[in-house]
């Protein structure tokens, strides 16, 4: 297992760990406690956000760095250019990152909206609107490894989507002549500046594995061993 996946599986574990202590507090404090409780929440969740924020720009700087060193003949001062293209990244604000807006503003946990001892009909309704929301999803396979999809770029000109984690590897490995890896795809020329973040899918990877909790990782390792391709 690379240092990327192992980082990946920790952070959702702990975006787990966060969720179930913000649907304890919801479900079972009252202010004043449950004031301080979220106050406590929200500092621990900022912490993760800039760490995985460091994360993702010193990742990318990183590549930047491999892309550079195309000549072996030339001595090159690593670390120099590794704090030039690390100065390029741009600091995500915590509001604004996918754990915080997971938390914070997610309006699909079905934990927050179930009403407690009712049997009212509207609250089946609810029920039935956040059940669609989190079961109507299905978690997007990588091309590359057959496993799921967490990190997720999108293709600017074919629009397939592939996982950060195995997509700059094999633009490498392939150098010049990088194909889209999706089967039946006529897209022959694959660039990094191909690649464009899909924030709006990685919420949803989030959202899903979060409210889905088990039967979600049953369903990752069903897909990683699966095989079969993902034809977004």
């Amino acid at each position: 297992m690379s240092l990327h996946d192992r980082y990946s599986i920790f952070l959702d574990k702990c975006v787990n760990s966060l969720t179930t202590w913000k649907n304890f507090i919801n479900e079972n404090l009252e202010d004043p406690e449950k004031e301080v409780e979220v106050a406590k929440l929200k500092e621990i969740a900022q912490k993760f956000c800039t760490i995985d924020n460091k994360y993702q720009n010193s990742k990318k700087a990183i590549i930047l760095v491999e892309e550079t060193i195309s000549d072996p003949s030339q001595d090159y001062l690593i670390d120099e250019l590794y704090q030039q293209k690390l100065s390029t990244q741009s600091e995500t604000v915590h509001t604004d990152h996918e754990i915080w807006d997971q938390l914070f503003h997610n309006n699909c946990s079905i934990l927050e909206v179930v009403p407690k001892n009712s049997q009212e009909d509207s609250t089946y309704e609810d029920i039935g609107d956040s059940l669609m929301c989190s079961t109507s999803f299905t978690l997007p396979l990588d091309p590359i490894r057959k496993g799921v999809i967490r990190k997720p770029l999108r293709n600017i000109k074919c629009k397939h989507i592939y996982d950060s984690e195995t997509i700059y590897d094999y633009i490498r490995q392939s150098k010049k002549k990088a194909m889209c890896p999706y089967i039946g795809c006529k897209n022959n020329k694959l660039t990094p500046a191909d690649l464009q973040e899909d924030l709006l899918l990685e919420k949803q990877i989030l959202r899903h594995i979060a409210t889905q909790g088990g039967s979600s990782r049953n369903e990752e390792e069903e897909m990683d061993t699966s095989g079969s391709d993902n034809d977004d």
